[in-house]
């Protein structure tokens, strides 16, 4: 039939049309429905439109390389998501990455669609991640240090990224239970908050990480923000060495020592074969790594822990048999008293060595007192090892020595029988050393007329010095040197 052929309608109808070109083209209204009706194209009845995914899962991998992408660079143009699938076991990461110009790429976010997770753009474990469209191209590249294997598929789909976050499960919650408080942190690690049964707030452990790696560099790292300590256990077949780290910035690291589960009381840093270790969490980021390689393959599983690092030993012990190479313990005398076996006069030998040492004379010790319980100074529970000595004065000044070494006063008794004063003047050097008249007293006591002077001290008059010695004189003056008379003064002293 020829082209533009002019057509007629009946009595009283018209058609419409719209002049193109100098050619009449008939205006059709659509109706749409099942076969045999149709009904009018409006707002009430739109047109129905089906969305479909206009491309198929493609395959990938098996990726074995650091650094390098999965696949060619896709144009997401028209596109609302793309799923990607990973499997396999690998250490290091996934990143995922965005470009608007196919050159330059930034990170994008995903969530895994297989495990409660936050969004993320690194991706260290095998599952299913949904990434909403931002940007025109989309790829995805094997960090630095990564090494194992992984393989996947990917498809493009015309329906929204579900919503970060948009899963909320409720439970019942009663006063004999803990109600968690659950998010997860920019890393993807499960974070919870729980109340103890005294209603402390308090962190639950953390989920299970883990990872292996058949070549030097990093099997896995954590943030422990919010623990205490982390609990790693290293298995496998493997020639390797294995180190634990923590750090601030996650830049600087430094070696941290753990303890063995199994009661072990050595503390370590490294492993080179199957272990149980407990670590405090003393940094915010904690790491696993490989530091020397051979052969095999390392395998860690780290749990973050609430509790704080327990002492792992069942029963540690002190040797309190022996200090450094001295034997303090011994069956016939146990704990050899303070001072040691010494006897009085006798050079010190045996050890401990005793507190207060030799005075080059007698062994000075402390010792109880057997009756108040009290610390007293001596060689022997009679005389405390002290020394006692009296003097009934003559015509002179007196001048007399009690030590020619350092020591201590514990009694003085005057009693003065004339009706003057009198004075005793103490010197802390031996009496070789003090020239009357000249010397001054260190201390000075005035005894009355008639009176007595009586001084008793537990604790003892320290002159500090070389030496004790004392003057009797008729004057008050530090260095009087005036004589007194015969059997004026009558003068007790207890001394060490």
């Amino acid at each position: 039939m020829a082209d533009n052929v002019g057509y007629t309608p009946g009595a009283g109808a018209t058609i419409a049309s719209d002049d193109i070109g100098g050619v009449q083209y008939q205006r059709v209204k659509i109706g749409v429905g099942a076969d045999g009706s149709a009904t009018d194209v409006s707002s009430a009845n739109p047109m129905p439109v089906v969305e479909s995914d206009p491309s198929p899962a493609t395959s990938f991998g098996p990726i074995t390389t650091a650094n390098v992408v999965l696949f060619a660079a896709i144009d997401t143009a028209g596109e609302k998501s793309i799923v990607l699938q990973l499997t396999g076991l690998w250490g290091g990461y996934i990143n995922l990455q965005a470009s608007q110009d196919g050159t330059t790429w930034f990170d994008a976010l995903g969530t895994c669609a297989t495990n409660e997770s936050a969004p993320t753009n690194q991706i260290f474990a095998p599952g299913v991640i949904v990434i909403p469209v931002t940007a025109r191209y989309f790829r995805a590249i094997t960090s630095l240090d990564f090494s194992g294997t992984l393989s996947g598929l990917y498809s493009q789909r015309a329906f929204d990224a579900a919503p970060f976050f948009q899963r909320t499960t409720l439970t019942d919650v009663s006063s004999d239970v803990r109600m968690p408080v659950a998010g997860v942190d920019p890393l993807g690690n499960l974070t919870r908050i729980a109340l103890s049964e005294a209603g402390q707030v308090m962190p639950a452990d953390g989920r299970v990480i883990t990872g292996s790696l058949s070549r030097i560099g990093t099997i896995w790292q954590v943030d422990t923000t919010g623990y205490n300590s982390i609990s790693v256990q290293v298995f496998g077949t493997f020639s390797a060495t294995v180190t634990f780290q923590v750090s601030n910035d996650a830049t600087t690291w430094t070696a941290v020592a753990g303890w063995s589960v199994s009661g072990n009381q050595t503390s370590t840093s490294t492993a080179s074969a199957a272990t149980h270790l407990l670590f405090p969490a003393v940094g915010r980021y904690f790491r696993v790594q490989v530091t020397a390689y051979t052969s095999g393959v390392p395998t860690a599983v780290g749990v973050l822990k609430s509790a704080p690092a327990w002492y792992p030993a069942a029963t540690p012990s002190v040797n309190i048999g022996q200090i450094a190479t001295n034997v303090a313990v011994t069956a016939a005398t146990g704990v050899l008293a303070v001072g040691g076996n010494i006897a009085v006069g006798a050079a010190p030998t045996a050890n401990p060595t005793p507190i207060g040492g030799w005075d080059g004379t007698n062994t000075r010790r402390v010792l109880l007192d057997a009756v108040s319980g009290g610390t007293v100074l001596g060689a022997n529970g009679a005389s405390n090892g002290a020394s006692v000595t009296t003097l009934i004065s003559a015509a002179t000044n007196n001048l007399t020595q009690l030590k020619a070494t350092l020591g201590r006063i514990h009694i003085i008794d005057i009693q003065n029988t004339v009706a003057s004063v009198r004075y005793l003047k103490l010197f802390n050097v031996p009496s070789a050393s003090v020239t009357m008249g000249t010397t001054s007293a260190t201390m000075n006591f005035g005894i009355p007329a008639s009176g007595k002077l009586s001084i008793v001290t537990d604790l003892g008059l320290n002159l500090g010095g070389s030496g004790i010695a004392y003057a009797l004189t008729g004057g008050s003056s530090l260095t009087d040197n005036t004589a007194i008379g015969s059997g004026d003064l009558i003068a007790n002293f207890q001394y060490v």
